[in-house]
């Protein structure tokens, strides 16, 4: 068993960048003693350079655990260890991480090699995006991009109504990490769906770029951040000759680490012709006047997998 370190000392945690065969990572040890020497190791398919150190006794709890090596922590408490991750991981397989001291050790971090990413330039131009991010609506036209790097959640829309929709025509992104928040969606006139699996957060834009707003989920109610988009890291550009809104979330405002699940729908909220429409995945409704969605999209950050391999 190892020691138990001073009440005083803070608990050393892991953080481990994208795992790219033959490209550089970094790991950042923080709740170190400073001064202190930090180790780091991965379990064996990440090719380290040999055992745990003895100095540590039983240190690690992955499996075959390889050296890479020590930093000391810094004054403010952290050490960053950045390692050449070898050209040899195959793409796909997982590996351990941890950092120990003398008598403690961090949780495990797991990453997959090749975790699936691709950032975007928010300007309203769709050449950027790949195939393996676009999903189909429910409507049979138009189409919906979701994808992601390590800082932000990308969604475009692709449809007719951001250049001829008006103040009454919405675009709709719910998020949320499908465990905490509210099966009730945001009321608009007598729309008010219930959902498939709890969202904490919706985004929303007027199609004549009016008025946008963060929509949270409080435990109680939902309440709203207006013109929140272009705030907090956030980015959004309609363009109306590409008839595409494009939009940029960051996963430190949705307080989002691994996965997610994602919405996106279309409503039009004028009296007597209320109707939700266009959503993604095309599964999740039926165009009509309220409809409760049965499908959403899933988000793995930590897997390699793309988006539309995530959801087929």
């Amino acid at each position: 068993m190892l020691l138990t370190l001073a009440a005083a000392a803070l608990a050393l945690d892991l953080d481990v960048g994208p795992i790219d065969p033959g490209l550089p990572t970094a790991l950042t040890a923080t709740g170190c003693v400073p001064g202190g020497d930090v180790h780091f190791l991965v379990s064996g398919k990440g090719q380290g350079a040999g055992p745990c150190p003895a100095s540590l006794g039983v240190c690690l709890d992955v499996v075959s655990p390889k050296y890479l090596g020590r930093k000391v922590c810094s004054p403010a408490g952290d050490a960053v260890w950045n390692w050449a991750v070898p050209a040899g991981v195959p793409l796909g397989a997982t590996l351990d991480l941890q950092a120990a001291r003398v008598g403690d050790v961090s949780p495990v971090t797991t990453r997959w090699a090749g975790q699936w990413r691709h950032p975007i330039t928010v300007d309203g131009d769709l050449t950027d995006w790949t195939p393996d991010a676009a999903f189909a609506t429910s409507s049979g036209a138009h189409q919906t991009y979701v994808g992601w790097d390590l800082d932000f959640l990308y969604v475009a829309s692709q449809h007719s109504d951001v250049q001829f929709g008006g103040a009454q025509h919405w675009l709709l992104i719910y998020v949320g990490d499908g465990t905490n928040g509210s099966f009730t969606g945001v009321p608009y006139n007598t729309q008010q769906p219930g959902l498939p699996v709890p969202f904490t957060h919706q985004i929303r834009w007027k199609a004549d770029n009016s008025y946008n707003s963060l929509m949270r989920w409080d435990g109680a109610a939902w309440t709203s951040t207006d013109g929140w988009l272009g705030t907090a890291g956030s980015a959004y550009v309609e363009s109306e000759p590409n008839q595409v809104i494009e939009l940029a979330i960051p996963w430190a405002e949705l307080g989002i680490t691994d996965t997610a699940v994602v919405l996106v729908t279309w409503l039009y909220e004028g009296n007597g012709f209320e109707t939700t429409y266009s959503a993604s995945p095309a599964t999740a409704l039926v165009d009509g006047y309220d409809p409760d969605p049965v499908d959403w999209l899933a988000v793995d950050r930590t897997s390699f997998a793309s988006p539309v391999s995530q959801n087929p």
